[in-house]
């Protein structure tokens, strides 16, 4: 379960960048932001640079969505962000064809996407924070396949009960 939030973060964050779609102003996450990280972070220049695109990602996310009883891709409830870190310490490869370009992303982000209504900005898609079910995965990378590809921002999310 993790490990699809992790490739769905990583798939977003690398599109949000700047070099990409212009979401957040960050560039770690291509081959030129790894390079880069390389020399800081030698031990893993991928979890620095996805680290780096959540924090801006996050950000962007919270001014349009609000930090209230919410939680969406980049704001997880604190026990499951701890799991999704020493999940993604354990990862070997990380998504290095995938994030080798925009069109390599997108497909990837559109075979774990299901079909979804045209929305913009910020939309709930469920209740009960199951943001990291198999459905919910599956909304949320719809939903940011379609804002991509039609030029708009959109930040899915979900609320407590």
């Amino acid at each position: 379960m993790y490990r699809r939030i992790i490739k769905l973060r990583a798939l977003i964050g690398f599109l949000g960048e700047e070099d990409q779609f212009e979401w957040w102003d960050t560039s770690f996450m291509d081959s030129t932001g790894q390079r880069f990280l390389e020399r800081s972070f030698p031990r893993d220049p991928f979890q620095a640079g996805l680290h780096s695109a959540t924090v801006a990602a996050r950000k962007l996310h919270d001014e349009s969505i609000g930090k209230g009883d919410v939680a969406h891709l980049f704001r997880l409830p604190h026990a499951r962000e701890q799991r999704l870190a020493e999940t993604l310490r354990k990862l070997e490869v990380p998504l290095q064809e995938e994030l080798s370009s925009q069109e390599n992303a997108l497909e990837a982000l559109k075979e774990t996407a299901v079909e979804v209504p045209d929305a913009v900005g910020a939309v709930q898609i469920g209740s009960g924070l199951t943001l990291t079910s198999e459905s919910s995965v599956a909304v949320m990378a719809g939903h940011y396949h379609r804002g991509f590809t039609n030029g708009h921002m959109i930040f899915p999310y979900v609320t407590s009960e």
